[in-house]
């Protein structure tokens, strides 16, 4: 998403973004599996993150510093994951995406970017654990097959 609003969406007038309203307003809703999923906020703090997992002591090391234990961002807003709906959805595809191929969106205070974490030193197996993690963390989604997921996503890149 962050692609759609960087390189399309900040650079609509104000007439299209009424008309894109209107438009979106008149479609009915769908309602997904993904819809029923609830989001959940852990306690502030290095001692909420469980370390009984692989995942959550990859988190604690590599995503931590820049997402903080709760998920509320250290840098700005944009670090923010609490309560971010594309964590569960669709198995975490968004999710395991920025994993692989990173993230960058030019904003009205520069430039936020997600580095990609494919060839640091992290195998498809502790990717798809950071993955499994930050979904049962911050939602209620339950992960399935997802360092299958990691590999689809590197080969689509």
């Amino acid at each position: 998403m962050a692609d759609v609003v960087g390189h399309s969406l900040r650079y609509l007038s104000a007439p299209d973004i009424h008309a894109m309203v209107v438009y979106l307003r008149s479609i009915p809703p769908l309602h997904t599996a993904e819809d029923a999923l609830e989001r959940t906020t852990p306690p502030a703090g290095d001692a909420a993150l469980p370390q009984n997992t692989r995942g959550a002591r990859l988190y604690a090391s590599t995503c931590a510093g820049c997402h903080m234990a709760d998920g509320t961002g250290r840098q700005s807003s944009f670090a923010t994951i609490t309560g971010a709906r594309s964590l569960g959805a669709d198995n975490g595809r968004n999710l395991v995406q920025v994993l692989v191929q990173g993230s960058g969106m030019q904003t009205a205070t520069g430039v936020q970017i997600m580095p990609h974490f494919v060839g640091g030193g992290l195998s498809d197996r502790d990717l798809a654990d950071i993955a499994s993690f930050v979904m049962t963390h911050f939602t209620t989604a339950t992960p399935h097959n997802m360092e299958q997921a990691v590999q689809d996503a590197k080969r689509a890149n």
